[in-house]
């Protein structure tokens, strides 16, 4: 098995192939020709582990410590000062045309405009594909903490259909796993974010209005018609641009 920072830094380079396929990606001319018009970087972020702990692990001795974060970097606020510290120490750049930064959040976050036919009704939606389970729940934590920095008090539902297993946890116990590790609280908590079965009954009868919806892992509903039915009145319900369908390959 491959080291953290390994396999860390093969993504990297995985991604730097990427991005360099797309011309307004790369430089055209100068002495950066051919090269990435930004940088890209990694870390290694031990969300669970404190400095302590790391370095009674002797982490160190395997890991640069400049490519490790701990559980107190996302606690304190320091995580995305050392993100930023870590790309600018690569190169500085100028920012980004927005035209730039919309490919790139395109290319990262593939969407897909789709229209289900569900009998009588007629449901749009966006679906967000990745890879794994664990990159779809970071794509909401990160559109999560952007709603909560901006929408005060204002609460967001995240649905999952069957509570099936994915390797060894059930989907609900590894959402929540990942939100503990992003700082996320639920409302069971004294968060904003309501973690709710499409199984479950009440969920199906209520008459919640929700801010901002999430249905995750969208690929394996087992449909029925009460599921059809719910889904076509929250999308309904739900305002423009904030219901998201997301499902890993």
């Amino acid at each position: 098995m491959l080291s953290p920072l390994k396999q860390v830094s093969e993504y990297g380079f995985k991604l730097i192939n990427f991005f360099s396929n797309h011309k307004e990606m790369i430089h055209s001319k100068g002495n950066n020709l051919g090269k990435l018009i930004f940088p890209v970087g990694y870390l290694c972020f031990f969300t669970r582990l404190s400095p302590a702990e790391i370095e009674s692990l002797k982490i160190s001795s395997v890991m640069p410590e400049r490519f490790v974060l701990c559980k107190e970097d996302l606690n304190e606020g320091r995580f995305v000062e050392e993100i930023v510290g870590l790309v600018t120490k690569i190169f500085l750049i100028d920012p980004l045309p927005i035209e730039v930064t919309n490919k790139v959040n395109q290319l990262l976050y593939p969407e897909y405009e789709v229209q289900e036919n569900n009998q009588q009704n007629l449901i749009q939606y966006t679906q967000n594909a990745f890879p794994s389970l664990v990159d779809e729940v970071l794509f909401i934590c990160t559109e999560l903490r952007e709603w909560q920095r901006k929408n005060i008090n204002q609460k967001v539902v995240v649905y999952y259909d069957a509570d099936r297993f994915i390797k060894k946890r059930r989907i609900s116990e590894e959402i929540k796993m990942i939100f503990e590790d992003m700082g996320l609280l639920l409302a069971s908590n004294g968060g904003f974010i309501e973690l709710l079965s499409l199984d479950n009954e009440d969920t199906l009868k209520g008459d919640n209005e929700w801010a901002q919806v999430f249905i995750i892992d969208f690929k394996h509903i087992q449909w029925n018609t009460k599921k059809e039915a719910f889904l076509d009145q929250l999308s309904k319900k739900t305002p423009n641009g904030n219901f998201f369908c997301t499902y890993h390959c």
